[in-house]
């Protein structure tokens, strides 16, 4: 888990990735890396609750979840070949989570700064082309032998992304939730913030792990 602050250093850092990956034949593999921004339209919020329910967020704390993880504000994907980075707002202002994506569990910050057990991947033969599969193999509060598994692609030519997030418990159907992002403006949310006269919460970030 990274506290940032230098976000538009962070967008750069996509513009740079899709410049010079889009050179390669490997386009597909850069097709995620950017700003986004989720889709209301095209995501069935109904099934958010039961997916909620599922990782075992409190009633108590689903409201704060929803408008944190869910809402319409900026997420930026930064994907190399051997490496995904995934930076979007939390409960502590905003953060970065960096994955490798060598299919080997590694021990991972979660949003809320445990650590814990992350299996990352390419999955080369997704229903939609190249995915990125980012797997946590004990997941606090669940039984043993459950996982939370969320799959991002990029779909519509790569001018959207979906996030699937499955949770799998022994002898219990699969609860899934797909979210959708549409390509955002480098920025969108910071200005509206500004426009609006409230700051940033990623100007409050004080320090950021290289």
């Amino acid at each position: 888990m990274v506290l940032t602050a230098d976000h538009q250093d962070h967008i750069r850092d996509a513009m740079e990735i899709n410049d010079n990956e889009s050179k390669s034949s490997d386009d597909e593999l850069a097709s995620i890396t950017g700003v986004w921004r989720v889709d209301k339209k095209r995501t069935d919020f109904n099934g958010l609750d039961q997916y909620l329910a599922a990782i075992r967020v409190p009633a108590v704390f689903r409201g704060l979840a929803k408008g944190t993880f869910f809402s319409n504000k900026e997420l930026l994907v930064l994907q190399r070949m051997n490496s995904i980075s995934v930076i979007a707002n939390s409960p502590f202002g905003w953060q970065r989570l960096d994955y490798k994506l060598d299919d080997v569990v590694h021990d991972v910050a979660n949003p809320w700064g445990a650590e814990v057990p992350v299996r990352a991947a390419l999955d080369m033969r997704g229903r939609d082309g190249v995915e990125v599969v980012i797997e946590h193999s004990r997941p606090a509060h669940l039984p043993r032998g459950s996982s939370v598994v969320h799959t991002w692609c990029g779909v519509d030519n790569g001018k959207a992304l979906r996030c699937t997030m499955e949770v799998l418990q022994p002898s219990k159907e699969t609860v899934r939730f797909e979210l959708f992002y549409s390509r955002g403006a480098p920025g969108d949310s910071t200005a509206a913030s500004k426009k609006k006269g409230g700051g940033s919460s990623m100007a409050d970030a004080k320090a950021e792990a290289k």
